[in-house]
């Protein structure tokens, strides 16, 4: 995931707003991304997500072609070019399957629609459309050489190229596909625990039952008592039986909703193994926040896989059966956080819905 904002402008000098997106799938291959934007959190007049961009941008939906686009169809691209906002340009289709490769470079597209239409900075992404307005492509770039001609240099112009939308539906059907692989398994809403291991490593959990065992024991003896209450952790976890997991396919989870943050949080004081403690003056060092408890570092990571011990504050046994839309957050762990107890770290990962 890349975090990061979209300008959007009234005019060439005023600027609307910036809204928070993120990329959440992209294709080298095909010049193509698929981004996902939100109001900001501040906004005062937030209604719904779609309604808000729509007053802000003027968003128009705009259906697929279902004919293809033929030589001398007339053509508009709409775009932001050098930050005149709105603005529109018109053409024709001067040939339907062109390759363009870059100056002792790679091929940067092939099968493109090649169009008169004038596409500038500020246009790429935008949509070319029929008379009909219906969308034949996406603006992608423009041939820019300058060549020399009889001692004088000339800069070639109207020389443009989009995207097919038969390219574009081919980017998303396999974006749709790989959201079908299923990221949250449950085991039938039992969870998983060190009874039926078996069944988690069947379900693509493969690190062997054997290191299953040995995480889970790690789990115990370490991550859950280093960071859970001490009356918390007698109570649910030594009292209780084992914990229970889920298993979540994260990265899949994060495409299926880009809203996901995933951190992973790893402890400032140092963790001794044998003792089950982290060591240092949990009165006078800054490790260790005003109630002694441990600090903890945080960086954005979106891991493979984890195990899910804690769902909205309450762990997995509390919870069982977990329906996916009901899980707003989660504490975590995989084979990493374990690898962290060599270095005298405790590490677990934490997911919230933004």
């Amino acid at each position: 995931m890349v975090g990061f904002k979209i300008e959007t402008f009234k005019s060439q000098t005023e600027k609307l707003e910036l809204l928070p997106a993120r990329v959440i799938h992209t294709d080298k291959d095909r010049d193509l991304a698929i981004l996902s934007t939100r109001p900001p959190q501040n906004s005062q007049n937030f209604r719904d997500q779609m309604s808000y961009i729509r007053d802000l941008t003027g968003y128009i939906k705009l259906p697929f072609a279902i004919k293809k686009a033929e030589i001398l169809d007339k053509t508009v691209v709409f775009g932001c070019p050098q930050k005149y906002a709105s603005s529109a340009s018109a053409g024709i289709i001067s040939h339907v399957n062109r390759d363009m490769t870059k100056v002792g470079g790679p091929r940067v597209g092939n099968g493109l629609y090649q169009t008169d239409a004038a596409i500038n900075g500020g246009n790429s992404g935008g949509p070319l459309v029929n008379e009909q307005g219906e969308v034949i492509g996406v603006a992608t770039l423009a041939d820019q050489r300058e060549e020399d001609r009889d001692e004088r240099r000339t800069v070639v112009q109207n020389i443009n190229f989009a995207i097919p939308n038969e390219t574009i539906k081919e980017f998303f059907e396999e974006y749709l596909e790989s959201l079908e692989d299923n990221w949250l398994l449950t085991n039938e809403n039992q969870g998983f625990d060190s009874s039926c291991f078996e069944k988690l490593d069947q379900s693509g959990w493969k690190i062997g039952t054997e290191q299953l065992r040995k995480l889970n024991n790690w789990a115990i003896e370490h991550l859950l008592r280093a960071t859970v209450e001490r009356a918390e952790y007698q109570n649910k976890i030594q009292n209780k039986g084992p914990p229970k997991y889920i298993f979540i396919k994260s990265k899949s989870l994060c495409n299926a909703d880009p809203r996901w943050k995933i951190l992973k949080l790893v402890s400032k004081p140092k963790y001794d193994e044998n003792k089950k403690d982290f060591k240092g003056d949990r009165n006078n060092d800054k490790k260790f926040d005003e109630n002694k408890k441990p600090l903890f570092s945080k960086s954005e990571e979106i891991p493979d896989q984890l195990l899910l011990y804690e769902v909205n504050g309450k762990f997995i046994v509390e919870k069982l059966p977990i329906l996916p839309e009901e899980i707003e957050t989660f504490k975590a762990f995989n084979l990493r956080n374990q690898e962290d107890l060599g270095r005298g770290l405790i590490s677990y990962f934490s997911g919230a819905l933004k």
